[in-house]
C-alpha cells in the first residue's frame, strides 16, 4: 500500500458517495485530531448537524462510533465530549507506543531503499516548516511517523500504533498549540532517521523508544 493510501485509510478521509454518518465521523474526528476541539470539550451535536447539512441521527451514530474507538466519551444526560486522559493513562499509552513503534522501525529499517530515504527527508523538511501551524504540523508529523515504519509490513501493528496515537493526539495537540514544538523532538527525529538511513535496526529501535518515552514524560509533566 502506498503512503498516500495508508494515510487516507488511517485518517478516515471522506470518499465520494460516503454516508451521512461517515461524513460526520470524519468531520468530528478531524476536528479532534487537529486540536480544534480540545480534551474534555463538549461536542455540540446540533452544530455538527447544521454544519454538514445532515440530520442529527447520523451525527449521533458517528459519536457512538468515536465513543467505541475511545476518542469521545458519551455519558447519559451529559452528551459527548473529547477524551480527557489522566496522567497515569497518558504515561501508560506512551509506554505502549514506545514498544510498538520501536518494533515497527526495527522491522522497517533493513527494508528501506534510497527512494525511502529521500521521501523521509522530504517529509521531515515539510514537517519542520509547519512548526508555526499546529494543525498542519500534527498532520505532517503523523505522516512522517507512518513513513518511518511503513516498510515493517505488519498491517495489524500499524493499525494498533495508529489507534494508540489517536488517543494521545487531542492532548498532544492542545499542548502543542499552547507551548509549540519542543526542539528536542526535532533532534530526536534526526537521530532516528540517521539510524534508518544506516539500516541499523537496533539503534533505530532504541532511538524511537527513547523519543516516545521522553515525549510522554514531557506531556505527563505538563498535566501533573
Amino acid at each position: 500500500m502506498s503512503l498516500e493510501a495508508l494515510t487516507a485509510a488511517l485518517n478516515a478521509e471522506i470518499e465520494p458517495g460516503s454516508t451521512a454518518q461517515h461524513q460526520a465521523y470524519c468531520h468530528i474526528r478531524r476536528q479532534i485530531l487537529s486540536g480544534a476541539i480540545g480534551p474534555g470539550h463538549r461536542i455540540n451535536l446540533a452544530e455538527v448537524a447544521d454544519a454538514l447539512l445532515v440530520s442529527r441521527m447520523p451525527v449521533r451514530d458517528a459519536l457512538r462510533q468515536l465513543d467505541a474507538e475511545g476518542l469521545v466519551a458519551m455519558r447519559p444526560n451529559r452528551g459527548a465530549s473529547v477524551i480527557d486522559l489522566t496522567a497515569d493513562e497518558v504515561e501508560e499509552y506512551f509506554q505502549i507506543r514506545a514498544a510498538l513503534e520501536a518494533l515497527a522501525v526495527g522491522l522497517a529499517a533493513p527494508r528501506l531503499t534510497t527512494d525511502d530515504d529521500e521521501q523521509l527527508t522530504l517529509l521531515k523538511e515539510q514537517m519542520d516548516r509547519a512548526k508555526g501551524d499546529p494543525p498542519l504540523w500534527i498532520e505532517r508529523h503523523r505522516r512522517f511517523h507512518l513513513a518511518l515504519y511503513r516498510k515493517c509490513d505488519r498491517p495489524r501493528l500499524m493499525r494498533e500504533i495508529a489507534r494508540v496515537t489517536d488517543l494521545l493526539t487531542p492532548l498532544a495537540a492542545a499542548q502543542f498549540i499552547e507551548n509549540g514544538v519542543h526542539l528536542r523532538k526535532v533532534h530526536d527525529h534526526a537521530r532516528i532517521m540517521r539510524a534508518m538511513h544506516d539500516r541499523d535496526a537496533a539503534t533505530a529501535e532504541a532511538e524511537m523508544r527513547k523519543h516516545i518515552l521522553d515525549v510522554g514524560r514531557d506531556m505527563v509533566a505538563d498535566i501533573s
